[in-house]
């Protein structure tokens, strides 16, 4: 047990001797002289005992006791009546307040025994109360965020840009309509660096989940040898070799990583963790096509994604809207995205611009972001789309470092084979949150 908390009025405590020497008495063994039955007193007058919140391991004892004789009474509180004979003893002549915090949930027989001392013989009265700590009734406490993850919880958006949108892509399909995400998900908040994927692969190498080759790191679940990483690409910082992976510029976000590359990342961090693979790497498909009940980590949604940059804005930037279009200076872009008209050469490392509402980082700009969607136009307003089941082209989202401005919008879709892979291109995990 923990130690106690005290939160009310409390005149004198001392421990129920806990000495060496001869075994001490189980209460069960204790002498008691209850009340007499004719008596029309009790020493206790109002008994509560209970959780302080519904799930919690936190234990309260809620008690006034009668003094009929003015007298300070003697208060036992065994908080564990059939596990310890240890319990804590008070002088009083006020109501008490308890708290009390448990190791461990379960079931716990707690004896509240009031002696009136002044009596003679001394008087004293017990109650022995049930406390039921964690119980499956009780609603489960919140799950934690993953590391490096936010939660983003479910709500509807305008998915799309206005026709007068300065960069507004007609033939991309940015048609506007109304989307109802029914699901909380957890995003990471940075696009996956390429030390997070170093050290995935390696995990995922030695656990026989990939091969590896100087030049390719390929795919070796439910018979696939999918290209997961181009490592002979000159652009790629990423290397392996005698078994180990190594990297240069590990806060950078990876590149040259495939379609397939990123949905292993997201089945090897599931498989580390536990949990279900929410793709089937046979066909592909994520959680047979129904991505938002897959329990694994994956990759968002278009819709999702779209969702999540905007964090709540309309605007073509999450931060604002868009002044330029191509590499000159756009002040709100820059604050927040990497583009060709702030660009170093190369890319930046990940979160040196500002976050958005909701706390992600390069969103816009800095690599492109691979989604779970085939690219396919737009319908109508829709609940938790998931876009069609087969395709040739799988979906880009956000821009990219030495790209103009407008692609770098909240709204812009792009397509690609899902075994193209590029210095221009990476991506971020997510996972539902039920």
């Amino acid at each position: 047990m923990k130690l106690l908390r005290i939160v009310f009025l409390l005149p004198l405590l001392v421990a129920c001797l806990q000495v060496s020497g001869p075994e001490q008495p189980r209460h069960s063994d204790l002498p008691i002289v209850p009340t007499d039955p004719g008596d029309e007193v009790s020493l206790i007058a109002s008994l509560q005992v209970a959780p302080t919140v519904p799930g919690s391991q936190t234990g309260l004892v809620s008690l006034v006791a009668s003094n009929f004789l003015n007298d300070v009474l003697i208060v036992r509180i065994y908080w564990d009546l059939e596990g310890s004979s240890d319990c804590d003893v008070y002088e009083t002549n006020t109501p008490l307040y308890l708290l009390h915090d448990y190791e461990d949930c379960g079931t716990y027989t707690v004896r509240v025994e009031v002696e009136d001392p002044g009596e003679s013989p001394p008087v004293t009265d017990f109650e022995d109360r049930e406390l039921v700590l964690c119980s499956a009734e009780d609603p489960p406490p919140p799950p934690e965020v993953p590391e490096g993850c936010v939660l983003i919880d479910a709500g509807s958006f305008v998915m799309g840009s206005p026709e007068d949108e300065p960069g507004h892509d007609s033939w991309g399909d940015e048609t506007q309509h109304t989307v109802t995400l029914t699901t909380a998900f957890y995003m990471s908040t940075t696009e996956v660096t390429n030390e997070q994927y170093r050290e995935m692969a390696q995990w995922a190498y030695d656990n026989g989940y990939c091969t590896a080759s100087s030049s390719s790191l390929q795919d070796a679940l439910d018979g696939s040898t999918q290209e997961l990483l181009d490592l002979n690409d000159s652009d790629c910082e990423i290397d392996f070799a005698g078994g180990v992976f190594t990297c240069e510029n590990p806060d950078h976000p990876v590149k040259e990583v495939t379609w397939y590359g990123s949905v292993a990342f997201c089945d090897w961090k599931s498989l580390r963790e536990g949990l279900p693979r929410a793709y089937d790497h046979s066909n592909w498909q994520c959680n047979s096509h129904q991505p938002y009940s897959a329990e694994g980590y994956r990759l968002p949604t278009e819709a999702e994604w779209e969702y999540a940059c905007r964090s709540g804005s309309t605007t073509a930037f999450a931060n604002g809207e868009i002044t330029e279009l191509y590499c000159g200076y756009d002040p709100v872009l820059d604050e927040i995205g990497w583009y060709c008209g702030n660009d170093e050469g190369w890319t930046s490392p990940v979160a040196e611009k500002i976050p958005n509402a909701w706390g992600l980082y390069d969103m816009h700009g800095n690599l492109w972001e691979w989604c779970n969607d085939w690219y396919a136009s737009y319908g109508g307003d829709v609940t938790d789309p998931v876009g069609p089941a087969t395709g040739s082209l799988r979906l880009l989202r956000g821009g990219y470092w030495y790209g103009s401005a407008l692609y770098c919008r909240s709204a812009f879709r792009l397509g690609y084979n899902p075994s193209y892979s590029n210095p221009d291109i990476g991506f971020r995990f997510m996972r539902s949150a039920f």
